[in-house]
């Protein structure tokens, strides 16, 4: 069963242009170096906005507070 799945793929993937059949393989397999460059995207605003405890201090006023119901 898996195999003639496998085997309609690539029918199908014959028909393709070639840049269509590099935007499947881009989507099925993405560029690992993408997602290091978002690792260090983070790292490098996690670094120029550290949070601190004056930080979370500073938001408590403006979260809402949970509620409870009392019977």
């Amino acid at each position: 069963m898996a195999h003639a799945i496998v085997e309609q793929i690539v029918d199908l993937a014959r028909e393709l242009s070639r840049a269509e059949r590099l935007e499947v393989i881009q989507r099925l397999a993405p560029d690992p170096a993408n997602d290091q460059q978002l690792d260090d995207q983070y790292q490098r605003g996690y670094e120029q906005t550290p949070e601190s405890v004056e930080d979370i201090e500073a938001l408590l006023p403006h979260l809402p507070l949970p509620t409870e119901n009392w019977e």
